[in-house]
């Protein structure tokens, strides 16, 4: 996850995108959040990591300057890799707060009540 926020961060979207875990929409994606959220990610950004993490993760990085949420999924791959699904070629898409997050840093729990993320 600091990857993703130091690629927003320095404006890098072919870095950002080199994380997608397909390559579907990954670079139109990585368009979206780097002008969503690059200019403020380069301050202070939080993250909260929920679930338990063995596949795949869900992080929600608050952006301070800006006061955006912002939900992603991280997956892990073999030898413990991480990538992420980059799937939000729509900029209203991309820039959408997630509605079950805390709406300030440092929540804690799971979001899937009990049942693995994403089944």
């Amino acid at each position: 996850m600091q990857k993703a926020v130091w690629r927003l961060a320095d404006g890098d979207t072919e870095g950002l995108a080199a994380l997608a875990v397909d390559d579907t929409q990954d670079d139109a994606t990585a368009r979206n959040w780097v002008k969503a959220f690059g200019a403020a990610a380069a301050e202070d950004v939080t993250a909260d990591f929920y679930d338990e993490g063995s596949v795949r993760q869900v992080v929600v990085l608050y952006v301070a300057k800006s006061g955006q949420i912002k939900e992603i999924e991280a997956r892990v791959g073999e030898d413990d890799s991480c990538g992420l699904p980059l799937a939000e070629p729509d900029p209203a898409e991309a820039t959408a707060k997630p509605s079950w997050a805390p709406p300030k840093p440092g929540g804690s729990g799971s979001r899937t009540s009990g049942a693995p993320y994403g089944s």
